[in-house]
């Protein structure tokens, strides 16, 4: 895990699938496997070991169903991105995270209302998640409701202060003056 924190996915898998030769049994190193190989760019593979994760009972099914939903994404296959969402809170799974892939879901099928439901109900869950607060402030400013999206902005980037080049900081900072330099 250490190693893909640090961006070394190449490490990490070759580390994993060492573990799951001695643990051929044990579903964290089947889960840790599956992330790798998704982290890696894998993702036939990736896919093919989260579904056997999150067709089962384990404690990992949820977050198996969520990395799909998030693989299907990067392949615009938003359906199956969503069927995949849900399964995930059917296995168990409510968390920030959950919600706030959801509203991205939603917002990238134009459904704008329930993607903001999603962020909103992701920031009740858990106010300081970074991802939740970017992303309502973004879907706010796009509706045109500048003065709340700013604010979300705001507490956005003082949660990325916490680790300002992995969450992109100057970037959104950059795009929040020049929109209150646009209604000046």
């Amino acid at each position: 895990l250490l190693y893909l924190r640090r961006g070394e996915a190449g490490k990490a898998l070759s580390l994993v699938t060492n573990a799951k030769k001695l643990m051929p049994e044990d579903v964290r190193t089947d889960f840790f496997h599956a992330l790798c190989l998704q982290e890696n760019k894998l993702l036939p593979e990736a896919l093919t070991a989260f579904e056997r994760i999150s067709s089962g009972t384990s404690a990992y099914a949820g977050q198996a169903a969520l990395q799909m939903a998030l693989a299907f994404m990067d392949q615009d296959n938003l359906d199956r991105a969503a069927t995949m969402v849900r399964q995930a809170g059917e296995a168990g799974l409510n968390t920030a995270r959950q919600a706030t892939i959801q509203g991205r879901i939603f917002a990238r099928q134009n459904d704008l209302a329930q993607a903001e439901q999603a962020y909103r109900r992701a920031v009740s869950m858990m106010p300081d998640y970074p991802a939740a607060r970017l992303e309502l402030g973004l879907l706010l400013i796009n509706r045109g409701a500048i003065d709340a999206g700013l604010q979300e902005l705001d507490y956005y980037l003082e949660l990325a202060k916490q680790d300002p080049q992995r969450m992109r900081a100057n970037e959104i900072e950059v795009l929040v003056t020049q929109i209150r330099q646009s209604r000046q």
